[in-house]
C-alpha cells in the first residue's frame, strides 16, 4: 500500500520535522504470518509494517517490522537513531489494531498499540556516519525501497499530525483512536502548501502544543515567556524547541534578538520537573542532564551569538592570552553569572572529593561561566582569579570546606558531568568570601567539601574483631550445649531444663553482643541495645531460679523441695519459671524502654 511521495517532507526525513515532531496512525488486521518464511518474498524473515526508507543502508526516514515475536520501530535523522521494540506473539491472531508512532528530538520515538505505550528511545544513539534521504516513497505493508517485505495485512483510517501525541494525553489518546472528532481543519490537496502555512496540523489557528510554537522572532517568544503563568511539560519543551529553532536559523544576532534569547533561556532554567517520589526523580537524574545540558548549549549559543556583536580594535587586553589559543585574528571571551543555578544543578562530585553516605558536598556560591572561542590549545600560563560570594556563610565550627571546582562534563560513567577540582585551586577563604584560581574556562563555583572521614582506630577494631570472635567461639559452644541437653533422655529433669534455658539467653546474648560491636543505623542499634538488655536480664532471671531451685533442693531435700515448691502460688513449677526467666526480663526491657527513650537513643547499640 503506497502512501505517496514525501520527498523533502517530514515522514521522509526526520530532520526536516518541526520542534514538535509527528505522530503517524492507522488501523491495521494482521492476515497470517507464514509467508515470512518464504525466502523470495521475505529474505529478512520478517514483514515491513511500514517504511519511509529507515531500513536502507545510510537511510532517513521510519521503519516498522514484525518477525512473528516482536515489533521493532526505527527513526533514523541526520545523525541520530532511535529504535524501540516490544513483543507481541498474537499481533496475527488480533482483530483490528490501532498502531500509532510518535517522534521529536525532545521527546525522542515512542511506540503506542491501542494508545498504550509499549516501548520508547527518549534519548537515540550518535550515528558514526551520515545518512541521506533516498527512499521517500511511503509504504505500508512492504519495503519502499525493494519489492520485498510484504507484511500480509490491511490497512485502515491512516492520519499524521505533524505534532507528537504522548500516551498520557487522554484527549489526544481519544482523538487517535478515533473516539472524538476533529477540530476545524485546513483542507487542501496542496501538501507544500498546508506545510508553509503554519507549524501545525493545518487548524487555522496557530497552536500545536503551545503558543510558542507561533513566535516568529526571539523578541516575540520573551513576549510569550514573559506572560506565562504555569510552565507545564507542553509549554517548556515548545518553548526550549522554538528557542533553539529561532536562533539557528538567524545568520546574526541583534542586539534585541541577543537580550530576548538570555531572558527566555533564564525562564526556562527555573523550571524544574516536580516529581510524586525519590524513585521518579533518580531515574529522570539518569536518564536527562537536565540544567547542565542547557547550560552547555546555553554557553555554545551566547558564544556564537557574541561573535556577531561590535568589536573593539583597539582593545588588545588579552593578547598575552591568545598566545595560549588556536590562530585567529578575532577572539570571544564571554562571562555569564547564573543567579538560581546552584539551585537545580546536580551535587554529584568527582572522586577527588570527600564524601559519604552521611554528607555530601554542596553548591555555595552562585555558578560563574567563562568561555572562550577559539578554544584554548593548552592550559593558561598564568591562572584567572574569581572571587565568590558564599550563598550561606562558613562558620568556624562547620564540617565542610570551601572547595574551588569546576563542572566536568567529560567525566567518564556520568550523564552531563560533575563536579571537579582538577586544575582549579583554593587560595583563601573566610566566612563570606572565596578566591579561587584556575588554569581553565568552564562553569566555576564554590563546593562545600565535607571533613575527611577519621582513620579508623585500630585498638577499637582490634577490640571490636576480638569481641566478635570470643562471643561467636562462646555461642557455638553454647549451641552445642543445648544440642547435648535436647538429644540425652536422661538429662530432661527439671533443673537440667533450667540449664537449657540459662545456655540459651547466654547464647543469645553473646550473638547481641557480636552484633552489636558493628556499624548499624539508628532504629537498628536501639533494637540490637533493647535486645542485648533483654538476654542479659534473662540469663540473671534464669540463674535466679536456678539458685531457688538447688537452695530448696539442699535446704530441703528432693522430696521436701518439692513439697515446698508445691505449695508456692504457682500452679506448676515448669511454667512458673518459663514466666519467670522470659517474661519478666521482657517486661523490665519495655518498662525501661518506655521510660527513657532518650538514654536509648543515646546508646552505642548497647555497649
Amino acid at each position: 500500500m503506497c502512501e505517496g511521495n514525501y520527498s523533502g517532507k517530514c515522514l521522509s526525513d526526520p530532520s526536516l520535522c518541526s520542534p514538535a515532531g509527528l505522530t503517524v496512525s492507522f488501523w491495521m488486521k494482521m492476515e497470517g504470518i507464514g509467508h515470512f518464511a518464504d525466502p523470495s518474498t521475505n529474505p529478512e524473515g520478517l514483514g515491513y509494517i511500514l517504511s519511509s526508507g529507515a531500513q536502507a543502508p545510510n537511510g532517513r526516514g521510519f521503519s516498522v517490522t514484525y518477525d512473528g515475536e516482536s515489533v521493532t520501530t526505527r527513526a533514523v535523522s541526520t545523525n541520530m537513531e532511535w529504535e524501540a521494540s516490544f513483543d507481541i506473539d498474537d499481533f496475527q491472531g488480533r482483530n483490528w489494531t490501532n498502531f500509532a508512532l510518535t517522534w521529536s528530538t525532545s521527546s525522542g520515538l515512542e511506540v503506542l498499540l491501542d494508545g498504550e505505550l509499549m516501548a520508547t528511545d527518549p534519548m537515540g544513539t550518535p550515528l558514526s556516519g551520515s545518512t541521506v534521504d533516498v527512499h521517500t516513497v511511503v509504504h505500508l505493508g512492504k519495503r519502499n525501497d525493494q519489492a520485498s517485505g510484504y507484511l500480509g495485512g490491511s490497512f485502515d483510517d491512516v492520519a499524521i499530525w505533524i505534532y507528537t501525541i504522548s500516551y498520557e494525553d487522554t484527549y489526544g489518546i481519544d482523538q487517535l483512536l478515533g473516539d472524538l472528532g476533529l477540530d476545524s481543519v485546513l483542507l487542501t490537496d496542496d501538501f507544500g502548501a498546508l506545510l508553509s502555512s503554519e507549524p501545525t496540523t493545518g487548524k487555522k489557528e496557530c497552536r500545536v502544543l503551545h503558543e510558542a510554537d507561533c513566535a516568529r522572532t526571539l523578541v516575540e517568544l520573551e513576549s510569550i515567556a514573559n506572560e506565562e503563568l504555569f510552565f507545564g511539560q507542553s509549554a517548556e519543551m515548545s518553548m526550549r524547541g522554538r528557542l533553539h529553532h529561532l536562533a539557528e536559523s538567524q545568520q546574526t544576532l541583534t542586539p534585541d534578538d541577543l537580550r530576548a534569547a538570555v531572558n527566555v533561556a533564564a525562564i526556562l532554567s527555573l523550571v524544574v520537573e516536580p516529581f510524586d517520589n525519590e524513585t521518579a526523580a533518580s531515574n529522570a537524574i539518569l536518564t536527562n542532564p537536565g540544567s547542565t545540558a542547557l547550560v552547555h548549549t546555553m554557553e555554545d549559543f551566547i558564544l556564537e551569538a557574541s561573535k556577531s556583536m561590535d568589536t573593539s580594535p583597539t582593545f588588545v587586553g588579552c593578547q598575552d592570552f591568545y598566545e595560549t589559543s588556536t590562530i585567529g585574528n578575532e577572539g570571544v571571551i564571554t562571562l555569564s553569572i547564573y543567579d538560581t543555578l546552584d539551585d537545580v544543578i546536580p551535587h554529584n562530585t568527582s572522586q577527588n572529593f570527600v564524601s559519604s553516605t552521611e554528607s555530601q558536598p554542596w553548591v555555595n556560591s552562585r555558578v560563574v561561566s567563562v568561555s572562550v572561542s577559539p578554544s584554548l590549545r593548552k592550559e593558561l600560563y598564568n591562572p584567572i582569579s574569581i572571587v565568590f560570594i558564599h550563598t550561606s556563610g562558613v562558620s568556624d565550627e562547620s564540617t565542610f570546606t570551601p572547595v574551588c571546582a569546576f563542572w566536568n562534563y567529560y567525566i567518564p560513567d556520568t550523564n552531563g558531568g560533575s563536579w571537579d577540582r582538577t586544575g582549579c585551586e583554593t587560595t583563601a577563604f573566610n566566612r563570606t568570601h572565596t578566591i579561587c584560581e584556575c588554569t581553565h574556562f568552564t562553569n566555576f563555583a564554590v563546593v562545600m567539601e565535607p571533613a575527611p572521614l577519621p582513620p579508623p582506630d585500630t585498638v577499637k577494631v582490634v577490640f571490636n574483631w576480638t569481641s566478635r570472635g570470643l562471643a561467636g567461639i562462646s555461642a557455638a559452644f553454647l549451641g552445642l550445649l543445648v544440642c547435648l541437653f535436647l538429644c540425652c533422655m536422661r538429662l530432661r529433669t527439671l533443673r537440667h531444663i533450667i540449664h537449657v534455658n540459662v545456655a540459651i539467653a547466654t547464647m543469645l546474648s553473646a550473638v547481641c553482643l557480636c552484633l552489636a560491636t558493628g556499624e548499624w543505623p539508628g532504629p537498628t542499634c536501639r533494637l540490637l541495645g533493647a535486645l542485648l538488655e533483654y538476654s542479659a536480664l534473662a540469663v540473671v532471671f534464669w540463674l535466679f531460679v536456678d539458685a531457688v531451685q538447688v537452695l530448696t533442693e539442699v535446704e530441703f531435700g528432693y522430696v521436701g523441695a518439692d513439697a515446698v515448691l508445691s505449695s508456692c502460688p504457682m500452679p506448676n513449677r515448669f511454667y512458673g519459671f518459663m514466666f519467670i526467666g522470659w517474661c519478666l526480663p521482657a517486661l523490665v526491657t519495655g518498662i525501661t524502654v518506655a521510660l527513657d527513650t532518650i538514654g536509648i537513643r543515646k546508646l552505642d547499640c548497647g555497649l
